[in-house]
């Protein structure tokens, strides 16, 4: 009897087990019910030159049958395009992204439900695409696909039997699924757009089913945008010294967690800016006859609170992202005379003029022979030397058949005829500098030898580092008393205890500090505080975003799609960021502390300079807490980095890029998650 109950009971807990995933499953993809619904964000990345992202989601739609013509009639080559899907009664808004685009591409797959990687049968992956999927794994990938258009030649069909093509193109598949599950290993297969099944099942795993959550993403707000339009404020306009600001209108559908109007908004690249109010923005239903012609009212969702001084909870979160320090508190001193003649040159205005705005140079003008192209023109030199000497000897000659006391005038109009000819055989070219073109500066011999023996120093010092990282050499011109002078009666760096508030730097009294102890309560209370606050998830809003400069709009590329993301409260202050990174292993360059590193970490992207030290295994403490200073990172080996930023909750990738000529191909070097 009782192995009759026990077994009956494991039969019900299993059907409970059952019923609570179908539930959850149901209550997870009810946000992406009906066509008219919430749509499924697609990135359409393509990892080829000779891959088109319009050309891949034309291929793919055809999994819709006969619908897919009228409905991919007016898909753009790049940008936000939707489509409705009436056979999976869902509908997806595609992110057609341009090959070549690192930033635009990582901002987009922020705010994406799937990726699709477009891979080529011909065209091997380059630097670029080996780089962006790095980035990519490092920050967090969504539910990916990957696709190919086609796997064999069209041009050779005739020539190969039926055979020998499905052999060639089951190898190609196995080759790209290879390459692609090293940086995806949850990748089962590649989808052939060729095959209209393959392009029906492709598409029947985007419309149905739950794609997989971002973890750093789970608990933020974001919104990708579908409208965007810009009202200039008129009363910062007559404010020369701020800029011209305005009101920025984003358009779009609120995604991850509820997004308040007491909360700042961040735009990539731009900064964080405070919300003016929440506007319901529903789309327009179907009219009696269908055609999605009805008016809807506008409904205001959230505005800033209006709460009192002691109400912290709704208010709105400021711009003030440091601490005023107050100089008179500090000890007093009389000025130096370095500043004294500081002071003098701002008052006289004798400070040196700046440099001149890229483009607003003069460009080069040469003079060639008619029917010479930019091309050629670039490698002709101007040997005005030459042409002074030739004009000197001209003079001598000139005057020394002057003194025959005789001049020929048919000999003048000969000259003043060949003048004229050479002047109709050549033209006035303008040198242009091309983008593709590799930068090469002309230096002098010494200038070239100062920078061989700088890079021939830092190659040193960082094999030195790497040979004996617990040493470091006394300098030649300053007696070790007074270079180590600081450090004097200090029996052991280890063990000797420190005072974590003693000689501490001026930048220190304006960052805002959290308490180690309180740090992980404060964190939990502030992203668990605002979670029933807002507009829901699935909402088609309208945010109005305060304060945004009109130079944004003068830089904003339509075809390019925009994610702005919701902060967490204080996420705009700024204090000390720690955060622990191992080096690439593919990147062979030294990189030394403080040197200039593009710090991505979760919606934002930093320009910082990090200090390197020692990464105590499980995160543990010395016996004073302190941790030794790295000047160089050495490979395979944690290490911990630190720099002034924003305050940042909860556990978010890091990745640390090296700015190169291109700024569209960073190197990446370090990554953390």
């Amino acid at each position: 009897m009782s192995q009759a109950q026990s077994k009956l009971n494991r039969r019900n807990q299993a059907k409970q087990i059952q019923k609570a995933k179908r539930q959850s499953l149901v209550e997870a993809t009810r946000l992406f019910n009906g066509v008219d619904g919430t749509p499924r964000v697609v990135a359409v990345v393509p990892l080829c030159k000779d891959i088109s992202a319009r050309d891949l989601v034309l291929k793919l739609l055809k999994g819709l049958g006969e619908d897919a013509e009228s409905i991919t009639a007016d898909c753009p080559e790049r940008g936000i395009w939707r489509a409705r899907a009436e056979r999976f009664r869902t509908s997806l808004q595609f992110l057609l992204l341009p090959y070549g685009q690192l930033y635009a591409t990582l901002d987009a797959v922020k705010g994406a439900d799937y990726i699709i990687l477009g891979l080529s049968a011909s065209t091997e992956v380059d630097s670029w695409g080996d780089m962006l999927l790095r980035s990519l794994q490092a920050q967090g990938f969504p539910q990916a696909i990957a696709v190919v258009p086609t796997t064999h030649d069209d041009t050779s069909m005739e020539e190969k039997s039926r055979k020998s093509t499905m052999k060639t193109a089951q190898s190609v598949i196995k080759s790209l699924l290879s390459f692609v599950q090293y940086f995806v290993p949850t990748l089962t297969r590649v989808f052939d757009l060729s095959s209209t099944s393959e392009a029906s099942t492709a598409l029947r795993s985007l419309c149905e089913g739950k794609p997989n959550d971002v973890r750093w993403r789970m608990g933020r707000g974001y919104l990708v945008s579908e409208a965007l339009s810009y009202d200039l404020d008129t009363i910062s306009t007559s404010e020369e010294s701020t800029g011209s600001k305005g009101v920025l209108k984003v358009t779009g559908v609120a995604r991850g967690a509820p997004i308040s109007a007491n909360r700042l908004i961040h735009i990539p690249g731009w900064g964080d800016f405070q919300l003016k109010r929440i506007i319901a923005t529903p789309r327009n239903p179907r009219g009696p006859q269908g055609d999605g012609t009805m008016d809807v009212e506008a409904k205001v969702l959230s505005e800033p609170s209006t709460g009192g001084a002691g109400d912290d909870v709704d208010q709105q979160d400021d711009l003030v992202s440091v601490n005023e320090v107050d100089d008179m508190q500090n000890e007093q001193t009389w000025p130096t005379e370095e500043d004294m003649r500081e002071g003098a040159s701002a008052i006289d205005g004798t400070d040196g003029l700046p440099d001149a705005d890229e483009g607003t140079t003069p460009k080069v003008v040469k003079r060639v022979p008619k029917g010479t192209s930019a091309y050629q023109a670039a490698w002709l030199l101007e040997d005005e030397e030459v042409d002074e000497d030739a004009s000197e000897l001209d003079e001598e000659e000139g005057t020394e058949q002057g003194g025959g006391g005789s001049v020929d005038m048919n000999d003048g109009a000969s000259e003043m005829a060949s003048k004229v000819d050479d002047e109709e055989e050549y033209e006035d070219v303008v040198e242009e500098k091309s983008s593709r073109a590799v930068a090469f500066e002309d230096m002098d011999m010494e200038e070239e030898k100062r920078q061989l023996e700088s890079w021939r120093a830092r190659q040193k010092e960082h094999s030195t580092h790497l040979a004996f990282p617990d040493e470091i050499d006394t300098p030649m011109d300053i007696p070790a008393r007074q270079r180590f002078a600081r450090y004097r009666g200090l029996k052991s760096f280890r063990t000797s205890p420190w005072d974590p508030n003693e000689n501490l730097p001026r930048d220190y009294a304006k960052i805002f500090r959290v308490g180690e102890k309180e740090w992980d309560s404060v964190s939990r209370k502030i992203m668990h505080g605002d979670a029933g606050d807002g507009v829901e998830p699935g909402t088609r809003v309208t945010l109005e975003i305060q304060g945004v400069p009109q130079a944004f709009m003068d830089a904003y590329d339509p075809t390019l799609p925009l994610v702005v993301h919701a902060l967490y409260r204080h996420e705009h202050k700024k204090t000390v960021l720690n955060f622990t990174l191992q080096r690439n292993s593919e990147y062979n360059e030294p990189v030394r502390s403080k040197d200039s590193l593009i710090l991505c970490v979760g919606p934002r992207r930093l320009a910082v300079n990090p200090l390197f030290s020692q990464h105590l295994r499980g995160g543990a403490k010395s016996t004073n807490n302190v941790h030794k200073f790295e000047r160089f990172l050495r490979e395979g080996v944690t290490s911990v980095g630190t720099i002034y930023g924003p305050l940042t909750f909860g556990r978010l990738p890091v990745t640390l890029l090296k700015e190169t000529d291109d700024p569209q191909c960073e190197s990446i070097q370090f990554r953390s998650t």
